[in-house]
């Protein structure tokens, strides 16, 4: 009972045990043949296979301390939870959860939990190899990976640098110091990032339009026919 009610009551996966998109599935033989328990087990079994194979595994080095608390502003914040409340598409539009006292997240357009960009994170076993599992949608996976290396820099910008050093390797945190977070003309983050080497492209290509753009639109002259 108490199992059901911390994952299988609450559709905000906000509100399920440490945050996983979980249904417990009741055990075979639990309901008799052809009543209603027996098919919404069958139910419940097909959902949770369509769920398996929709999935992507990712594998990151990045963490050093997935869970380790940290307190800022009078709120619990982990790097499991900040990675789980990254929305799909990626928007600041929702503040980060008290770790300790979470609330439903509900999407003023939909009038439902927004969309998630990951599914889960856990540390691979043995755990000494400092390896985690990320577990994303396969139409996004793309997306996840690349996501991965901004991170840090979104903790930093959502919480504070001090957050990004405590949860994230040396290696994760010099990747991102070499990003910038793209945002609109009222300074908010618009889900997007560049690197400097994306910049000095963007700059390049940009000079390379103007040296066409200057070209006037007079047709080639061509040289004289020699044969007469």
């Amino acid at each position: 009972m108490i199992l059901c009610k911390l994952f299988n009551v609450h559709k905000d996966p906000w509100l399920h045990l440490k945050h996983y998109d979980i249904f417990l599935l009741p055990p075979p033989g639990a309901a008799s043949e052809g009543s209603n328990g027996a098919e919404d087990r069958r139910k419940l079994v097909r959902a949770h296979l369509k769920v398996v194979f929709s999935l992507h595994e990712t594998k990151t080095s990045i963490f050093t301390k997935l869970d380790e608390p940290f307190v800022f502003e009078g709120k619990m914040h982990a790097a499991q939870g900040v990675l789980l409340s990254v929305t799909w598409p990626i928007t600041e539009d929702y503040e980060l959860q008290d770790e300790k006292k979470p609330q439903a997240t509900i999407d003023p357009a939909t009038s439902k939990p927004p969309k998630q960009l990951f599914h889960s994170v856990d540390q691979i076993i043995p755990s000494d190899r400092g390896e985690y599992m990320v577990m994303s949608y396969n139409n996004r996976y793309e997306l996840t990976e690349s996501f991965l290396q901004v991170l840090p820099k979104h903790v930093a910008r959502r919480i504070c640098q001090e957050a990004a050093v405590l949860w994230f390797s040396e290696g994760a945190l010099a990747k991102a110091a070499d990003m910038h977070l793209t945002t609109d003309l009222e300074g908010n983050w618009d889900g997007g990032w560049k690197t400097a080497a994306d910049e000095e492209n963007q700059a390049f290509l940009a000079g390379f339009t103007s040296d066409l753009s200057d070209d006037d639109d007079d047709p080639p002259v061509l040289p004289p026919d020699e044969s007469t």
